[in-house]
């Protein structure tokens, strides 16, 4: 069951076949949720590479970036990547928690 659920946390489906949160333990909750941003980060990477095959390009500006950014063969440049967008992952995440949270609670 937790293979399952496993894999459909990287898949984004978020089908499950037991409670989460009564089932799992806090370290198995915490493994769940990472493996949603790994399936997110993969789908944003999938849709990325479906467009360019699709003739739609990127837009100059990202070809710039992706060309000073990611193609550097630095290891310190390809870390400051992932750091920006683990970052804006997160900060986007948690301006999302917070007006979920407030809408919940009035």
């Amino acid at each position: 069951m937790r293979f399952f659920t496993s894999t459909s946390a990287v898949c984004v489906t978020s089908l499950t076949v037991l409670d989460l949160g009564k089932n799992l333990s806090l370290i198995g909750q915490l493994i769940t949720m990472v493996l949603f941003q790994i399936g997110g980060l993969g789908i944003i990477t999938f849709s990325v590479v479906l467009f360019a095959l699709m003739g739609r390009g990127i837009s100059f500006k990202g070809r710039e970036l992706c060309q000073n950014n990611i193609f550097t063969h630095t290891a310190k440049g390809l870390f400051s990547i992932v750091k920006r967008v683990l970052l804006y992952t997160f900060v986007i995440e948690a301006i999302g928690t917070f007006f979920l949270f407030w809408a919940f609670c009035t």
